[in-house]
């Protein structure tokens, strides 16, 4: 039978939850909005790009981008 996750899983998983937030709080409210089409929602870039009003190869660098500064701020929390 599988334990499922112990004590260390738990707390890895609350602090990376809890790095994830203090991330997604210091983004723009662009990045933010734009992680949150294409995790939340699902979105591709073209559905992106019209979301934003942008190019579809725009919404690909801001979609890379958002998620640079997003990994960023995860690793400094």
């Amino acid at each position: 039978p599988d334990p499922g996750p112990g004590p260390d899983d738990l707390v890895a998983a609350a602090d990376l939850a809890r790095r994830l937030g203090v991330g997604v709080q210091g983004l723009s409210r662009r990045d933010a909005l734009t992680l949150a089409l294409v995790v939340d929602l699902g979105f591709g870039p073209a559905e992106v790009a019209v979301a934003l009003g942008v190019s579809e190869g725009n919404a690909k660098v801001i979609l890379h981008r958002a998620r640079r500064r997003l990994r960023q701020a995860v690793a400094e929390a």
